[in-house]
């Protein structure tokens, strides 16, 4: 529906991929902007294999930081 805040971040290898954009204030929603750097820590949630997923994995965001100098 695109009503949900994300960012895209692309690794010094290339690969992207798409995050919540978390921010307890409109200041650090601002620096979520293109061309600054930004160190995400995340946990890997495994279900079990018989649960209703079937065992999908699942991208839990512990900490973000944003380069605040672009």
């Amino acid at each position: 529906m695109n009503d949900w805040p994300e960012f895209t971040i692309r690794s010094d290898a290339g690969e992207g991929s798409s995050w919540s954009r978390y921010a307890s204030d409109p200041v650090f929603a601002a620096l979520y902007t293109v061309g600054r750097r930004i160190e995400l820590d995340y946990v890997v949630q495994r279900h079990r294999p018989k649960s209703f997923d079937g065992g999908a994995e699942h991208k839990i965001p512990i900490e973000i930081h944003v380069d605040e100098n672009a």
